[in-house]
């Protein structure tokens, strides 16, 4: 046996994410019809005059690739990532992003500022906190729909993402740092 591979130590394994599984949301059991069209039409509420597009009852009802549904179980799972403290990347959460961003550009929401803000809000963290993702997200999903044959020319190109993030964070923590009256 070579002395130099008897040396070395066997390469650890890493965890694979765990992708999600065919028709994930098909058969939810986590929210009723009753239920989700109650968080579709708080949805409604919530996105009334902050989106560049006009919300409608219809919102996400022609998306292909994530469904209400579907979305509804990624929040509630992102909400949960973001509870713990994050000190790395996650991988999960660099897979369940980009479906997320894709499920809202289907939706109409095209500018990178309005898919920010609402991730942020739909996390209840900060826009600092979504930093290391929200660009690559927003890419990915760009590039997603482009590949399906969609047009993206009215999304934000890669070069105004940088400087919209800064400008997004620099409101917000100038926001939180004005005294309540």
């Amino acid at each position: 046996m070579d002395p130099a591979a008897a040396k070395k130590k066997p390469a650890k394994k890493k965890p694979k994410a765990q992708p999600l599984p065919e028709g994930f949301g098909a058969k939810n059991t986590i929210l009723t019809t009753a239920e989700a069209e109650a968080i579709k039409a708080e949805m409604r509420e919530m996105f009334q005059g902050k989106l560049n597009t006009a919300v409608s009852s219809d919102f996400g009802a022609k998306n292909k690739g994530i469904s209400l549904d579907d979305m509804e179980v990624l929040k509630a799972r992102m909400r949960d990532k973001f509870k713990g403290k994050l000190n790395t990347l996650d991988p999960e959460m660099m897979e369940m992003g980009p479906k997320m961003t894709i499920y809202y550009v289907e939706s109409g929401v095209r500018k990178f500022a309005d898919l920010a803000r609402q991730l942020a809000e739909d996390f209840g963290v900060s826009l600092r906190a979504l930093k290391p993702y929200l660009r690559g997200w927003y890419v990915t999903a760009q590039f997603a729909r482009e590949d399906a044959g969609e047009d993206v020319s009215d999304l934000d190109d890669a070069d105004t993402l940088k400087g919209t993030l800064a400008t997004l964070i620099a409101a917000e923590e100038q926001r939180m740092e004005q005294p309540r009256q």
